[in-house]
C-alpha cells in the first residue's frame, strides 16, 4: 500500500530547500539501493559518504507519515537528504518498493520448534543478542500484578542485576567497535534507552527497590567501559 498523503509537496514541507535539492540528486543518481515495505513500516538503504549505506526507517498510518529516521548524523531542520531520496523513490517509482510480510505475519507461519530454531540461529550469528533474550526471559519470570481491590503483596526477592549489566556492556562495546570502524552513529543513546525503560518498569509496579537494582546493573555495565567511551 502507498503511504497516504505522500506527495512532492509533502516532502518539501518537511525539509529544507538544500536537503530537498540534495535528496533529489541522490535519488536521480540511484543512491537508493533498496526500499522494502512491511505493512506500515518502510525501510531503505541509501548510499552516502560512508562505506556502508545509511538506513532509513519511515513509519506511517492512515493519516500519513508518523516518523522518519536515518542513521546519518544530520541534526538540522526537517528531514535529511537520505529520507528525501527514499520518499522521492516512493512517489516517483512506487513499483520499485518491495512489499514484504511484517514480522508478526512471518512469525505466525512458524510453529514452536521453528521459532526456537530461529532464535538460536539469530544468536549464533549475533552472539550479543543472547543478552536481550536473557533479559526478556528474566522479565517474563517476574510475578505480574493481579487486579485486586487490595494492594498486591510486596515482592520478597531481589531482581538479578547481571542481565542488565551484561546487556549494557554489550551495547557499549558494540558502539565502541563501530566507532573504531568509522561509524558516527550514537548507538549507545539509541540502545540504552529501551534497557532503562525495562528497569523503570518496576517503578510502575510500585517496586522502586528492584528498579534501583536494575539501574545499578546498567550503570555498572557502562562504567566498566567508560574509559573506552
Amino acid at each position: 500500500m502507498p503511504i497516504p498523503n505522500l506527495t512532492l509537496a509533502t516532502i518539501q514541507r518537511h525539509t529544507t530547500y538544500k536537503s530537498y535539492d540534495l535528496g533529489q540528486s541522490y535519488w536521480r543518481a540511484g543512491a537508493v539501493t533498496a526500499v522494502t515495505q512491511r505493512q506500515q513500516t518502510l525501510q531503505a538503504e541509501v548510499e552516502g559518504n560512508e562505506p556502508t549505506p545509511y538506513r532509513v526507517t519511515v513509519a506511517f498510518d492512515n493519516g500519513g507519515i508518523k516518523t522518519a529516521q536515518c542513521t546519518c548524523q544530520y541534526s538540522f531542520e526537517g528531514w535529511c537528504k537520505h529520507i528525501v531520496a527514499t520518499l522521492l523513490t516512493c512517489v516517483q517509482q512506487p513499483a520499485t518498493v518491495e512489499q514484504r510480510p511484517s514480522l508478526s505475519q512471518l512469525l505466525d507461519q512458524l510453529d514452536w520448534l521453528q521459532t526456537q530454531q530461529l532464535v538460536q540461529n539469530l544468536v549464533a550469528d549475533h552472539p550479543e543478542l543472547v543478552e536481550s533474550v536473557d533479559l526478556y526471559v528474566t522479565r517474563l519470570a517476574q510475578p505480574q500484578p493481579t487486579p485486586s481491590k487490595q494492594s498486591a503483596p510486596r515482592r520478597q526477592t531481589s531482581v538479578d542485576p547481571a542481565p542488565f549489566k551484561r546487556q549494557a556492556k554489550a551495547i557499549v562495546r558494540g558502539a565502541v567497535r563501530d566507532w573504531e570502524y568509522g561509524s558516527e552513529d550514537d548507538d549507545i543513546a539509541a540502545d540504552i534507552g529501551p534497557l532503562i525503560d525495562n528497569a523503570l518498569a518496576f517503578v510502575g509496579q510500585g517496586d522502586v527497590a528492584n528498579a534501583m537494582v536494575a539501574l545499578q546493573g546498567i550503570t555498572e555495565g557502562c562504567a566498566e567501559n567508560w574509559d573506552e567511551i
